[in-house]
C-alpha cells in the first residue's frame, strides 16, 4: 500500500452539516501494513449539528468499507461530540460500533488536536 485518495463533500443547512466522504487505497496489497492496514475503499455519510455557539459539535457517521485484504465489507456506526477548548485546541471524545459480524465490536475514542501556525 502507498497511500490513500480521499474526497471529502459537505452541504451546510444553518447549524447542521452533511458530510459525504469517499475514500480508496493505493498500492498494492503486499506492500501495506500487517497491523491496522488502512480499508481497500470507504464511503461514510455522516452529520454534525453546531452547539454552544460553535464552541462544540454533536457528530454522527455511518461507514461501509472492504477490509484492504478483501473479504466481507464492514459497517460501522459512530458518535461523538468535538470541543473547543481554546484557541487552536480542541478535545474530541466519541464512541463507534461495528455491524458487521467480524472484528472489535466497541470503539472509543478520545483525542486533543492543537493547530499551530497563523490563527
Amino acid at each position: 500500500m502507498v497511500g490513500s485518495i480521499a474526497a471529502l463533500f459537505t452541504r451546510r443547512f444553518g447549524p447542521s452539516r452533511l458530510h459525504l466522504n469517499v475514500g480508496a487505497g493505493l498500492g498494492a496489497v503486499e506492500d501495506a501494513p500487517l497491523d491496522d492496514a488502512p480499508p481497500r475503499w470507504r464511503v461514510s455519510f455522516g452529520i454534525d449539528q453546531v452547539l454552544l455557539r460553535d464552541r462544540a459539535v454533536f457528530v454522527a457517521d455511518v461507514e461501509l468499507a472492504e477490509p484492504l485484504g478483501g473479504g466481507d465489507k464492514e459497517w460501522l456506526a459512530g458518535a461523538g461530540v468535538r470541543m473547543e477548548v481554546a484557541t487552536a485546541t480542541v478535545f474530541d471524545i466519541g464512541v463507534a460500533r461495528r455491524l458487521s459480524r467480524w472484528g472489535t465490536d466497541l470503539f472509543l475514542n478520545v483525542g486533543i488536536t492543537r493547530a499551530f501556525g497563523d490563527q
